[in-house]
């Protein structure tokens, strides 16, 4: 392990061959298109010779597992019938609502069955914390981008105010004045 490369090194290295890659793209701006151009021998000759192909491999693993953990059915609907019958009526709805069959429990490292006899509701509001801290900055960024396209710039014309929806710290769209 001592001949590993640090972190940051490793996302510096995969940066310059990201940003090589952007410059031959026609569409430079389209990650579909860098990642296209990045698979061909070239650009795979270079992720090698460089030490991040494995770095990339454990990250494009990480996101499918993680996809498969949450789900953890063949189907990937979310949760199963069966356990879904596993929790009283009164909150079959809220765990239909969730769709998953696992959450991730930051505190375990781990995801865990959404099942009353594997999930404590101190997990329980800890994973849904985890949740909404992250979908706090989507929420957050969008609304910035809603309020930034109502300002005007380089002679833009925006919409006028009042039939722009705006976007409530809930994440919902505000009804026009």
């Amino acid at each position: 392990m001592a001949d590993r490369k640090p972190r940051t090194t490793l996302h510096n290295t995969l940066r310059a061959v990201i940003n090589e890659a952007r410059l031959e793209c026609e569409n430079g701006n389209s990650s579909t298109a860098i990642s296209q151009l990045m698979l061909t021998k070239r650009f795979l000759r270079k992720l090698v010779k460089n030490g991040v192909r494995m770095h990339l491999l454990a990250a494009g693993l990480n996101f499918e597992i993680r996809r498969h953990l949450k789900a953890d059915t063949d189907d990937e609907d979310g949760v199963t019938l069966d356990q879904l019958e596993l929790w009283p009526q009164q909150h079959q709805n809220i765990v239909r609502d969730i769709g998953r069959a696992r959450v991730y429990v930051p505190s375990r490292g781990e995801f865990v069955s959404l099942e009353p006899k594997a999930l404590t509701p101190k997990e329980a509001k800890e994973a849904g914390k985890y949740l909404i801290s992250r979908g706090n900055d989507c929420i957050r960024v969008g609304t910035r981008l809603v309020q930034l396209s109502q300002l005007e710039w380089g002679g833009q014309r925006t919409e006028p105010a009042a039939t722009t929806k705006s976007v409530t710290s809930g994440g919902s769209p505000a009804p026009s004045p």
